[in-house]
């Protein structure tokens, strides 16, 4: 019998690291091959929470909640909280501790090493890669933080915010209807063109918008 893997799941953050979601829909034992196969390592990264509240990399970008992606090399977007080893459980809306945790898969080898203590983005910290936020800098306190993921940082999240497009050095598109993201993004640095329709809850759930708004633009 093989192994279930969903293209989605997976995303090159370098030629010789490829970041897998696991939990949702592929199966983590597909990453041992894939190192052995590609030559690269791979980092594979819990992906479904708790009743699936969240998933990491694809796992369901039919439904708009992607909460990670690759803005450049050296540089990437996430959701605040949810991938950070300090908040696990600190916050009532992360309820998982096992998401993002991680597991490394040796190039060449496949040979396996659990990260402890460490989740995606405190091990990307540590490697040097800079990180903007989903819905921008998060705030301090459980209150705040609460009503900046209720009011900001999930919708954008809905609509699409990590599903960004490269389209050149130090320049992405993004989907319309998330200025918080936006803003992050631009005082990182990067320069935002923004497609989509002029409702921004027209774009929620429906990511597939973007590439088809570049199609037809």
């Amino acid at each position: 019998a093989g192994f279930a893997m969903d293209g989605a799941d997976a995303m090159f953050l370098r030629p010789d690291l490829l970041l897998l979601a696991s939990g949702w829909r592929t199966d983590p034992r597909i990453a041992p091959l894939l190192a052995q196969r590609l030559g690269c390592d791979v980092l594979v990264v819990e992906g479904a929470g708790a009743g699936g509240e969240a998933q990491v990399l694809g796992g369901s970008a039919q439904a708009g909640n992607r909460c990670f992606a690759v803005v450049e090399p050296g540089h990437v977007l996430c959701a605040p909280w949810v991938l950070e080893a300090g908040f696990a459980g600190a916050v009532d809306f992360y309820r998982s501790s096992a998401l993002g945790s991680l597991m490394l898969f040796e190039r060449g080898t496949g040979a396996a090493t659990k990260i402890a203590g460490l989740k995606l983005v405190d091990w990307l910290r540590l490697r040097g890669e800079r990180v903007t936020f989903i819905g921008g800098e998060p705030l301090q306190g459980r209150a705040a933080a609460r009503l900046q993921w209720a009011d900001i940082v999930k919708p954008e999240i809905e609509r699409g915010a990590a599903l960004l497009l490269r389209s050149g050095p130090g320049r992405v598109v993004l989907a319309a209807g998330n200025p918080a993201t936006a803003a992050a993004l631009e005082a990182s640095g990067i320069r935002v063109d923004l497609i989509g329709p002029a409702k921004p809850e027209a774009m929620a759930g429906r990511p597939d918008q973007i590439a088809r708004s570049l199609l037809y633009s």
